[in-house]
């Protein structure tokens, strides 16, 4: 029973796929619609197209010297706002401040600007549910540094930035986020 009706569905798909070559003229197809669950009425307009993609960053002219797990001193560069965004893809990059540096790393912890991961950071030191990246100092004369560029999923609207720098002297530090849907 299974068989003849599949059989039948191919055999009327194959009728209509092959009309035209047949020289017939298309049929007249009415669609019915689920009934309205949820009705517009007035008119509908985007004055700007939706976006789908976007470039921010936030950036801090002097880092100082300061570990990641002294969440107090870390250095609070900015908010990112994502609301929209399902993912981002991150880099940092930046230069230490000196003509000679000494090795370590530039880092940014994002921390949900959400009142609860909030105060569990400012409170006990916890970064939950946090997104984090850290680029190594080059031991070159120019101390430069700059992570990879890894594509993250995005939970919250918006994130506090955080930088820490484990080198021995100040750091410049830049984050970009290309924000995309």
């Amino acid at each position: 029973m299974r068989h003849r009706k599949l059989a039948t569905v191919i055999l009327a798909v194959s009728c209509i796929s092959f009309a035209p070559l047949l020289g017939e003229e298309p049929e007249a197809v009415r669609v019915v619609n689920f009934p309205d669950i949820q009705s517009v009425t007035g008119t509908v307009e985007m004055k700007t197209p939706a976006t789908n993609t976007e470039l921010v960053w936030i950036s801090e002219d002097v880092v100082t010297p300061v570990a990641p797990e002294s969440t107090a001193n870390l250095v609070l560069a900015g908010i990112l706002e994502a609301h929209g965004f399902r993912s981002a893809i991150l880099s940092l990059a930046g230069q230490v401040k000196s003509n000679y540096p000494s090795s370590g790393t530039v880092g940014a912890l994002l921390v949900p600007n959400v009142p609860f991961f909030r105060r569990i950071f400012e409170e006990d030191g916890e970064a939950l549910l946090s997104l984090r990246l850290e680029g190594a100092i080059s031991a070159n004369r120019s101390g430069t540094f700059s992570t990879s560029m890894p594509r993250l999923d995005l939970a919250f609207p918006s994130y506090r930035v955080y930088f820490y720098n484990t080198a021995d002297q100040p750091s410049s530090a830049i984050l970009y986020a290309y924000l995309a849907n």
